[in-house]
Protein backbone atom coordinates (compact mmCIF):
# COMPACT_ATOMS: atom_id res chain seq x y z
CA UNK A 1 0.00 0.00 0.00
CA UNK A 2 2.92 2.34 0.65
CA UNK A 3 4.11 1.92 -2.95
CA UNK A 4 0.68 2.95 -4.27
CA UNK A 5 0.71 6.04 -2.05
CA UNK A 6 4.14 6.97 -3.33
CA UNK A 7 2.92 6.51 -6.91
CA UNK A 8 -0.11 8.74 -6.25
CA UNK A 9 2.13 11.38 -4.70
CA UNK A 10 4.52 11.19 -7.66
CA UNK A 11 1.62 11.46 -10.13
CA UNK A 12 0.20 14.45 -8.25
CA UNK A 13 3.54 16.27 -8.29
CA UNK A 14 3.93 15.49 -11.99
CA UNK A 15 0.45 16.90 -12.67
CA UNK A 16 1.16 20.06 -10.68
CA UNK A 17 4.49 20.52 -12.45
CA UNK A 18 2.85 20.05 -15.86
CA UNK A 19 0.15 22.60 -15.02
CA UNK A 20 2.78 25.09 -13.84
CA UNK A 21 4.77 24.67 -17.06
CA UNK A 22 1.61 25.09 -19.16
CA UNK A 23 0.62 28.26 -17.30
CA UNK A 24 4.13 29.64 -17.72
CA UNK A 25 3.89 29.05 -21.47
CA UNK A 26 0.52 30.80 -21.63
CA UNK A 27 1.80 33.79 -19.64
CA UNK A 28 4.87 34.07 -21.85
CA UNK A 29 2.65 34.13 -24.94
CA UNK A 30 0.46 36.77 -23.31
CA UNK A 31 3.52 38.90 -22.53
CA UNK A 32 4.65 38.72 -26.15
CA UNK A 33 1.16 39.62 -27.35
CA UNK A 34 0.96 42.65 -25.06
CA UNK A 35 4.40 43.85 -26.21
CA UNK A 36 3.30 43.63 -29.86
CA UNK A 37 0.08 45.45 -29.03
CA UNK A 38 2.01 48.25 -27.30
CA UNK A 39 4.21 48.71 -30.36
CA UNK A 40 1.20 48.85 -32.68
CA UNK A 41 -0.63 51.29 -30.42
CA UNK A 42 2.43 53.56 -30.28
CA UNK A 43 2.53 53.56 -34.08
CA UNK A 44 -1.16 54.46 -34.30
CA UNK A 45 -0.79 57.25 -31.75
CA UNK A 46 2.18 58.69 -33.63
CA UNK A 47 0.29 58.62 -36.94
CA UNK A 48 -2.74 60.25 -35.33
CA UNK A 49 -0.56 62.98 -33.86
CA UNK A 50 1.00 63.60 -37.26
CA UNK A 51 -2.44 63.83 -38.89
CA UNK A 52 -3.65 66.27 -36.25
CA UNK A 53 -0.71 68.58 -36.91
CA UNK A 54 -1.32 68.40 -40.64
CA UNK A 55 -5.02 69.20 -40.21
CA UNK A 56 -4.18 72.19 -38.01
CA UNK A 57 -1.79 73.53 -40.67
CA UNK A 58 -4.46 73.14 -43.36
CA UNK A 59 -7.04 74.87 -41.17
CA UNK A 60 -4.64 77.75 -40.61
CA UNK A 61 -4.15 78.11 -44.37
CA UNK A 62 -7.92 78.10 -44.93
CA UNK A 63 -8.62 80.76 -42.30
CA UNK A 64 -5.94 83.13 -43.57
Amino acid sequence: MIEFNQFVQWAFYALISGCAMYLTTILNGLKTSVEELNIKMATIIEKTSSHEKRIEKLEDKITQ
